[in-house]
């Protein structure tokens, strides 16, 4: 069974899709076997569906393909040409079988340097961190549905918990407080929703074409349970001036009246993103205002020393 299990494996990640029939003719089993050992892959977290249809069949989840895990684009050409020399001293059928499962493999994601996604319009860089190859993989193949109107199916977890499988209309992608989201049509919801796409786990491509929405350029998005914003200000010493320029606009930080330190302000989210970044400035920042600003910054620091 196990040695079974890796064929099919193999065959789902160098194939968009295979149907139960060809699965159970080429390992000598019945498609219910097939069915069952599909189960056994979903246990061990492995992103098997299957697509229904006339050109149906059994997928994997495109963040699950081996292109962000094993070769480099260098690694890859290197094994290819020497797979293609080796023709005249092997099996044929093999070495090419060999081939095509490596040529469907995409180049691996640098872990080392931050991914960029650009259009003609701008660019945006990430900076390297914990999930930023994943992350990657999940905006390219958004993206590459969009380029093509192919809807797409995800597996969404949200705010709740719930899970769900959704066929969602990729239209744009935001980011918003450094999280990425789609703002697509739900075909569940029959509506325009966003999805924040750290909570996908899978996603793969359908063969079923949509037409964009028409939407005007008054974009309007429903973040989950944005927090209040509240009226900040603080005083700060020379030493974390330019941090603060950058968090708070160069034109609210100005000179104070004894002349060294400067006074910072701006309408900042009541949350413990905006507590932390106060308290990464020590001694270098004195709460003025508000009042409920300051408990909630001690009610946090005490909270980190009794742990």
């Amino acid at each position: 069974m196990t040695e079974n299990l890796i064929i099919m494996l193999l065959d789902l990640l160098s194939k968009d899709k295979v149907t139960a029939k060809q699965l159970a003719q080429k390992l000598e089993v019945s498609e219910r076997t097939i069915y069952r050992y599909m189960d056994t892959l979903s246990l061990s977290n492995i992103p098997v569906y299957t697509q229904k249809g006339r050109f149906g069949g059994i997928k994997i989840g495109e963040e699950f393909k081996i292109n962000a895990m094993y070769f480099s684009k260098e690694e890859k050409a290197c094994i290819l040409a020497a797979l293609d020399n080796f023709k005249q001293s092997a099996d044929i059928s093999i070495i090419n079988t060999a081939i095509d499962k490596l040529s469907v493999i995409g180049d691996r994601c640098n872990p080392s340097k931050p991914r960029a996604y650009r259009n003609e319009h701008f660019i945006v860089d990430n900076k390297d961190g914990p999930g930023t190859c994943e992350l990657s993989n999940k905006i390219d193949a958004i993206v590459d549905a969009k380029k093509k109107n192919l809807a797409i199916c995800v597996q969404y977890h949200d705010y709740n918990g719930d899970v769900s499988e959704r066929i969602i209309e990729p239209h744009t992608l935001v980011f918003h407080d450094n999280n990425w989201y789609v703002y697509s049509f739900c075909r569940m919801r029959n509506s325009m929703r966003l999805f924040k796409i750290s909570r996908i786990t899978h996603i793969y491509k359908t063969d079923s074409t949509y037409i964009p929405k028409r939407h005007n350029n008054n974009w309007r998005f429903s973040f989950n349970n944005p927090p209040q914003n509240i009226d900040m200000l603080l005083k700060i010493s020379p030493e974390v001036r330019y941090d603060a320029e950058e968090w708070l606009g160069i034109h609210n930080v100005l000179k104070a009246d004894d002349g060294i330190n400067y006074i910072a302000s701006g309408s900042v989210p009541d949350d413990k993103t905006t507590y932390s970044r106060i308290i990464g400035y020590g001694c270098n920042a004195t709460i003025l205002s508000p009042d409920s600003l300051k408990q909630s910054v001690k009610e946090l620091c005490l909270q980190a020393l009794q742990q």
